[in-house]
């Protein structure tokens, strides 16, 4: 779990990183070669047993990429 500051700071870096390619012109290579109606889905798997950190940063990414996103989480963080 993020605190409060953890949190401020992680959602800068997502609105920076994310910046370029969410103007309102958009990504030009992305505009260039996806069709904008296409919807894709998206499994994250592994090979052998392990264990997944930063669900926090994730679920922090999808909410501020786009509302339209879905996560479904099957397993916890650490």
């Amino acid at each position: 779990m993020l605190g409060p500051d953890e949190q401020a700071e992680c959602l800068r870096l997502i609105e920076w990183g994310l910046l370029e390619d969410l103007v309102a012109e958009g990504d030009i290579t992305s505009n260039a070669v996806i069709d904008p109606e296409i919807q894709a889905h998206a499994d994250v798997t592994t090979r052998s047993a392990g264990v997944i950190a930063g669900l926090p940063v994730l679920r922090a990414l999808v909410a501020t990429a786009d509302a339209g996103l879905q996560l479904d989480e099957f397993v916890g963080d650490g």
